[in-house]
């Protein structure tokens, strides 16, 4: 447990530092306003934590995706990654993320994993940099 807690810890510090977020102290919390732009962003692939530590899952799960923002408030996704089972797998996906606290956005997503066998609980994270 302490182990997952550190995972977890991890994680969160790493998003907080790779927020693409652009917060002053008076606005820790907003609505954004939808505001047209173009940004490109690259997904190298993410790290992972599976709670069942007896087997041989996969947790660096590497690969390449792109993330393309055209709003301040949406964007959408595609890319392949090593998944837990040592397979390759694909996604696209939406995002919209309405609310910001702070260096973090939270909304909603949806899209389409392809290649994965059956669901499992992880904790992940995931740092993309933009072009």
């Amino acid at each position: 447990m302490i182990k997952c807690l550190k995972w977890m810890f991890l994680a969160v510090t790493f998003c907080a530092l790779s927020a693409p977020a652009k917060t002053q102290a008076s606005e820790f919390f907003s609505i954004a306003k939808h505001e047209a732009q173009s940004e490109l962003w690259l997904n190298p692939g993410m790290l992972s934590y599976h709670f069942d530590r007896d087997r041989s899952f996969n947790s660096r799960n590497v690969g390449f995706g792109a993330e393309y923002r055209y709003s301040s408030v949406a964007s959408v996704t595609l890319g392949t990654y090593r998944n837990s089972y040592h397979e390759s797998s694909n996604y696209i996906g939406a995002y919209w993320q309405p609310i910001q606290l702070g260096l973090f956005k939270f909304g909603a997503v949806a899209g389409f994993l392809m290649a994965i066998q059956k669901p499992m609980m992880v904790v992940g994270f995931q740092r993309s940099f933009q072009l």
